[in-house]
């Protein structure tokens, strides 16, 4: 039976379990080092590679990839810096899609955010 993503997420998360440093702690840890931004072809922002056979390959998931396992089935790329251009793996996270775009700054994150409606009240309950 496979597994919800989200629910691999949270169980990530449970100090018992994961082995990384919260994603608290990995902010803490780009804020202190410099973005390595790729020299080469972007696509979208993000930087490309492309194989003799022409396939391309996104950096970031090369770099997670041989730094620390392989990407788990729903999970995505997150780019703690916010850079898309950025390489450096300590920068870069493995998180499930809907964990990705409410970290973001498009408008489902935004309205994720917001806690009161334009005329002030607060958002829950039967005003949602």
């Amino acid at each position: 039976m496979s597994q919800n993503p989200l629910d691999r997420y949270q169980k990530l998360q449970d100090p018992r379990w994961r082995s990384e440093r919260s994603h608290k702690a990995g902010t803490a840890r780009w804020r202190k080092a410099p973005c390595w931004k790729w020299p080469g072809a972007l696509s979208g922002g993000y930087p490309r590679l492309s194989t003799h056979t022409g396939k391309a390959i996104r950096v970031q998931r090369l770099m997670w990839e041989a730094v620390n396992a392989s990407i788990p089935t729903g999970f995505v790329i997150d780019h703690l810096c916010r850079n898309h251009a950025c390489f450096r793996p300590s920068h870069l996270e493995a998180v499930p899609n809907a964990v990705n775009i409410l970290r973001g700054q498009g408008s489902p994150a935004r309205n994720a955010r917001k806690r009161r409606c334009k005329n002030g009240h607060l958002l829950r309950g039967n005003n949602l």
